[in-house]
């Protein structure tokens, strides 16, 4: 009898997400704060038994491709003459790091811990819900109530979410000139909720935390 093709991925695919999840160790008494240029900041944790370390990355950033953001602002109208009658902006979000930022990572932490010290990659992590939080701006506000559209947010870093929104009349203006003066952004923000498991690592019985952290992206740095 012979097993489906299907079955058989279904369960490589299943090994290889036990044996991350099993090989990120991580001690929650080693957790370390980290800032990077340009305002971006990490918390990292050591995997017990080796020279490993993990990330988890505190901001929200604007996905970019070849340098440049990914986003859309489009407005619309009811005839060429009139004034715009809405808009759609879509963005495209990663709480990941980019290559740069990893590579400012791995220095800092051979810096501090050694030569033998290895930033091995982001923690695994989940949502603790698919909830979107939005600050109270007028822009979060008008962000929170035009937001139509998005993606199940990302299990795994530099993975994008979509978020579409749609932009009533009254609104299109006061978004539009936030976008050519990011400074308009001032104080706006949007939340996701992750969990996280760690380990006490102490002697004998090693029991799992599970943790909550705060994924905040800064829409004055998008833009």
């Amino acid at each position: 009898m012979h097993t489906p093709k299907k079955h058989i991925i279904c369960f490589i695919m299943i090994l290889l997400v036990s044996k991350k999840t099993i090989s990120q160790r991580i001690c929650d008494y080693t957790k370390e704060h980290v800032n990077l240029s340009h305002g971006i900041s990490v918390d990292i944790f050591k995997e017990r038994g080796s020279d490993n370390y993990y990330y988890i990355p505190n901001q929200l950033q604007l996905s970019t491709k070849k340098g440049k953001p990914e986003y859309s602002f489009q407005e619309y109208k009811e005839n060429e003459k009139a004034a715009p009658s809405g808009a759609i902006l879509h963005c495209l979000v990663t709480w990941g790091i980019t290559p740069e930022q990893l590579n400012e990572l791995r220095l800092c932490v051979k810096n501090k811990h050694g030569e033998k010290a290895l930033v091995a990659g982001a923690m695994t992590m989940e949502p603790k819900s698919q909830k979107i939080e939005f600050s109270n701006t007028i822009i979060g506000y008008i962000l929170k109530h035009s937001l139509k559209s998005r993606g199940t947010l990302s299990t795994f870093s530099n993975s994008k979410t979509a978020l579409s929104f749609h932009i009533k009349e009254s609104d299109v203006a006061t978004v539009r000139e936030a976008i050519k003066t990011p400074s308009k952004f001032k104080g706006t923000t949007i939340t996701l909720h992750y969990k996280y498991n760690s380990y006490t690592c102490n002697s004998g019985v090693r029991p799992m935390y599970d943790n909550e952290t705060k994924i905040v992206g800064q829409l004055q740095k998008w833009f």
